[in-house]
């Protein structure tokens, strides 16, 4: 049997770059979401609204979690970079400045003190 050390991809995966910010594990969904202004909401379904609306569709931004973080890990920013495995990708040009001011206007309408970092890995694409 041959086993390959060198980087190996298939098409289910996809590297990255992201600029983003740790969201703490005791953060408060439903305080989050309410101050927000996202109206009346069912509490137990606080988490999922966060994410799927406040952050997605308000905030335009990307999310990671546990996919190649530590378990329990989520993250929000915006990715600078994203390849699939099976692109062609070509070069690309982003103003850093931009991205940064953008992240860093999320995390300081959530409230949150967690510093902006730049994170690097594989994930499931």
């Amino acid at each position: 049997m041959k086993v390959h050390l060198d980087f190996v991809t298939n098409s289910s995966t996809a590297s990255y770059v992201m600029l983003g910010f740790e969201i703490p594990k005791d953060f408060d969904f439903f305080r989050a979401v309410e101050r927000l202004g996202r109206g009346d909401f069912d509490p137990d379904e606080a988490e999922d609204l966060f994410y799927e609306v406040v952050v997605r569709k308000d905030f335009h931004a990307d999310v990671l979690h546990e996919d190649g973080l530590a378990r329990g890990q989520h993250v929000i920013g915006k990715f600078i970079a994203r390849v699939c495995s099976d692109d062609c990708a070509g070069s690309k040009i982003v103003d850093f400045a931009d991205f940064q001011e953008s992240v860093e206007a999320m995390r300081e309408r959530l409230g949150l003190d967690t510093p902006v970092k730049v994170y690097t890995g594989i994930m499931a694409a």
